[in-house]
């Protein structure tokens, strides 16, 4: 992986480039991307996107919402076989590696295991797959809530924006 003079990865780095955006994919997706990169941004985006879980989803609900995303972000960023990446939060465009995840929380809401079984095993071990894809199934289910909640208030392509 190269690095740009600020750390950041380059463009050239596999997992980082735009396979697509996120108004070609289905809500539940674009809801686990941008929860994604919100963790990803740091402790003020946290805390914001830790305000909105609890919004929608109540505290307890939101609490843990947020600690199955900090626990499949621990998987993802140390335990995985190559480093994961993501793109920031105001980006449109989707990169290689937030692609898989986001289909492997599109495919465990779908409730197709073996699917997601499959993508994971791009990235981790078989030793840790099944602890992750065990949390990324209550997180698919989240997804899910925040999506219909929201669905609910505003349009979809407000959402994507709105969760970042």
């Amino acid at each position: 992986m190269t690095t740009d003079k600020n750390l950041r990865p380059s463009l050239d780095a596999t997992g980082f480039k735009p396979v697509g955006f996120l108004n070609e994919i289905s809500d539940i997706e674009a809801v686990a991307i941008s929860l994604l990169r919100s963790w990803c941004n740091g402790n003020d985006e946290q805390f914001e996107m830790t305000s909105k879980l609890i919004l929608y989803l109540g505290k307890e609900k939101g609490f843990e919402a947020r600690s199955n995303l900090n626990e499949l972000c621990k998987i993802l960023f140390y335990r995985s076989r190559r480093n994961f990446m993501c793109h920031n939060s105001d980006c449109y465009c989707i990169g290689a590696h937030e692609a898989y995840f986001a289909n492997i929380i599109l495919a465990l809401a779908n409730e197709d295991i073996e699917e997601a079984e499959i993508l994971a095993s791009l990235f981790l071990d078989t030793n840790i797959i099944g602890n992750f894809l065990e949390i990324a199934k209550i997180f698919s289910a989240t997804a899910q809530l925040v999506n219909k909640s929201k669905l609910n208030i505003q349009s979809s392509s407000h959402l994507r924006t709105q969760i970042q």
